[in-house]
């Protein structure tokens, strides 16, 4: 099921595809669905919706929300998306947290925080925005 968000819906949304979980079986895809709500909102639906699951089902949830790093999940359940340039083209690679975290004791959210995956964002042209004469404070 692909959770389908119409203008002012999303509250429901999310209800609806919970109780969806918990009826029909299958692959279910919950896309970038909790960018307005509570940290720990989005925490307590998403391991509703893993504790919903059965046999043979799989969730993909996508999120730019790194507190869902702290729930206690396998490494092999995170999947991380990162950018690439290769000859002025884009691609997009899958960096699987348990190629590089081996140990028990290794740490999802340390790993993301100190870039290990190398999938923080370039933000140098970003800071270059504000040498365009247009965007500086500066008289000239």
């Amino acid at each position: 099921m692909f959770c389908q968000v119409e203008p002012g819906r999303n509250r429901y949304c999310m209800l609806e595809f919970i109780q969806y979980i918990k009826v029909s079986s299958g692959f279910y895809f919950c896309d970038e669905k909790f960018s307005y709500i509570h940290s720990e909102l989005e925490k307590a639906f998403l391991t509703i919706m893993i504790h919903g699951l059965r046999d043979n089902e799989q969730l993909f949830f996508t999120t730019h929300n790194s507190d869902i790093l702290d729930l206690p999940l396998p490494k092999h359940t995170y999947t991380f998306l990162k950018k690439e340039m290769c000859d002025n083209e884009q691609l997009i690679k899958c960096v699987y947290a348990s190629d590089y975290l081996k140990r028990s004791t290794d740490s999802v959210r340390r790993a993301v925080d100190n870039d290990l995956f190398s999938i923080t964002p370039n933000i140098e042209l970003v800071y270059k925005i504000a040498e365009i004469k247009e965007f500086s404070k500066e008289e000239g």
